[in-house]
């Protein structure tokens, strides 16, 4: 943070002319890295594996944020009373949230989005100065009081709706009157707390007693849509990612698998990563008539006209490796989304965190670690 003219370094603040967190002169700092080629794989492929050794001597906090109150979860700024919950900004009384943004209050089981979204529970890609939608999907610019309703806009007092605008009162896209609605809508909750999904095998008539997770124990009312009503492959979604299942596992549960690959690309001929010249000055403009295959998955790939002017331009190597491998490798580096109990490695109090208690880092608690480097 507030740093500038570093290499190879972590965890500074306010910091100019580090190389691998040493203070330097101005001088001396120029000399250890004008010999640096970061325009070479092999020598670009060393320094990152040089960063990763330093990260592991250096302290980490035990959440990654700033600026929050009374909050528990990974990746948060500027968030209040939130709780497990990841990679949100700006959030205030939030509850198992992820990539929620900008006036999200009073929130519970939100993915995405989440701008000026209020007073909701169990949505995704919901927001935009919208309130009280429920197990709804895409409920954007001020809708209100949504109920299983998908990629509503403007629009209010709906159940069961999907691509409306500016709709009010309706069920299953069909208009009502307002007192129709209100008749209707109960007597439709009532029988989805005695519906069971049928994945979950229960039977007709059991009652809807909420399971210790908080779900109505396998019943139509009180979760959002089930898996097997996903447009998606489980393998094609960011849950494969952080949750990844085998094809087994995920037919087992009778969700979708989808086995579908691109084409290969046409090009006049397919190289090993390994053939490609070692320095972006030496990669010929052919490269972009050929393709490359992933030195982890064998997956081909093709470098695009604008990847090879901005490899050029920023004097980088070009990459070895499929994009969705590589895509795939940066979620790596984050952490996992599990908490772990560990002690602080400073006082050993106890925190809750990401960081697995196996794992190489020094993790401290907050207090700790900005004592710290502050």
């Amino acid at each position: 943070i507030g740093c500038k003219s570093c290499f190879l370094c972590t965890g500074l603040r306010n910091k100019e002319y580090c190389f691998e967190n040493e203070q330097l002169t101005k001088e001396e700092y120029r000399e250890r890295t004008q010999g640096i080629d970061l325009q070479s794989f092999k020598t670009y492929q060393e320094c990152r594996a040089r960063r990763r050794e330093i990260e592991k001597k250096h302290t980490f906090k035990e959440f990654h944020g700033h600026n929050t109150e009374n909050c528990a979860g990974d990746y948060l700024v500027h968030c209040k009373d939130t709780h497990a919950s990841f990679d949100c900004e700006n959030v205030d009384r939030a509850k198992f949230c992820y990539q929620v943004v900008t006036g999200a209050k009073n929130v519970y089981d939100i993915y995405q989005y989440g701008l000026n979204l209020q007073e909701s529970l169990e949505c995704t890609i919901s927001g935009e100065n919208s309130y009280h939608l429920l197990f709804t999907l895409g409920g954007n610019m001020s809708c209100s009081d949504l109920l299983y309703c998908w990629y509503m806009e403007n629009s209010k007092n709906c159940f069961g709706c999907v691509n409306m605008t500016h709709a009010s009162y309706c069920i299953l896209n069909k208009q009502y009157t307002k007192e129709e609605y209100e008749q209707l809508v109960p007597r439709l909750i009532v029988h989805m707390q005695k519906t069971p999904l049928r994945s979950f095998g229960a039977t007709e008539g059991q009652t809807p007693l909420r399971s210790p997770s908080g779900s109505f124990a396998g019943y139509e009312w009180g979760e959002f849509l089930p898996v097997e009503m996903s447009l998606f492959g489980y393998n094609k979604t960011t849950a494969q990612v952080y949750y990844p299942l085998t094809k087994k596992d995920v037919l087992k549960e009778k969700w979708t698998w989808d086995g579908e690959e691109p084409p290969l690309p046409a090009v006049e001929k397919i190289i090993d990563a390994a053939q490609l010249p070692d320095s972006i000055k030496d990669i010929p403009d052919d490269v972009l008539h050929w393709a490359i295959r992933c030195e982890v998955t064998g997956r081909p790939f093709k470098i695009q006209p604008q990847e090879l002017a901005f490899y050029r331009e920023q004097k980088l190597p070009i990459p070895r490796r499929h994009w969705f491998q590589r895509h795939l490798d940066r979620f790596a580096l984050r952490n996992p989304r599990k908490f772990w109990k560990r002690e602080c490695a400073k006082c050993g109090k106890e925190i809750r965190t990401t960081y697995a208690p196996d794992r190489p880092e020094i993790v401290y608690c907050e207090a700790c670690y900005l004592a710290e480097v502050y």
